[in-house]
């Protein structure tokens, strides 16, 4: 079992934080950026977290990580309709990424698109063996009345 930080150990991350966007800035590069993004969603600082995304989009539009990191925050901000957008974006770029697949069909059920949703889980169901990832994508598609896909093609992921 991992402890919960210390408050010293939680100022450090925060003056960490307070830095990424410079050290990102210096360094250029997309994945600069979409660290320090999911850094600043890892502290709860989804705000931050998209303005770094968004910095990372601006340097590679075409990043993946990138859009699906915009998306992970807008929906932490409660804008499922610009996460939505954003995953789907991240899902067109990089179609193994199921991770952002699930949270795409997951703002995709939420903006009242549930065809598209089971579509997508299904997808990632036909291509995982990945206990957490299958779970995650089961219990969306239950919530949603679709049918299960019961053989997977290539390895866990």
């Amino acid at each position: 079992m991992i402890d919960a930080p210390r408050p010293d150990e939680v100022t450090r991350l925060h003056a960490a934080l307070a830095r990424l966007p410079e050290s990102a800035a210096a360094d250029s590069s997309a994945p600069a950026f979409v660290a320090a993004a999911r850094s600043a969603l890892l502290l709860g600082r989804p705000d931050d977290a998209v303005v770094l995304g968004r910095a990372a989009l601006a340097v590679a539009p075409d990043d993946a990580r990138a859009w699906a990191t915009v998306g992970d925050a807008l929906w932490a901000l409660g804008r499922a309709a610009d996460a939505r957008a954003a995953l789907e974006e991240a899902v067109a770029r990089d179609d193994k990424d199921l991770v952002a697949a699930v949270a795409c069909a997951r703002a995709q059920a939420a903006c009242g698109a549930p065809s598209a949703a089971r579509a997508l889980l299904t997808f990632v169901l036909t291509r995982t063996r990945a206990p957490e990832l299958r779970a995650a994508a089961t219990a969306l598609l239950d919530t949603l009345g679709g049918e299960h896909p019961t053989a997977t093609a290539g390895g866990p992921r």
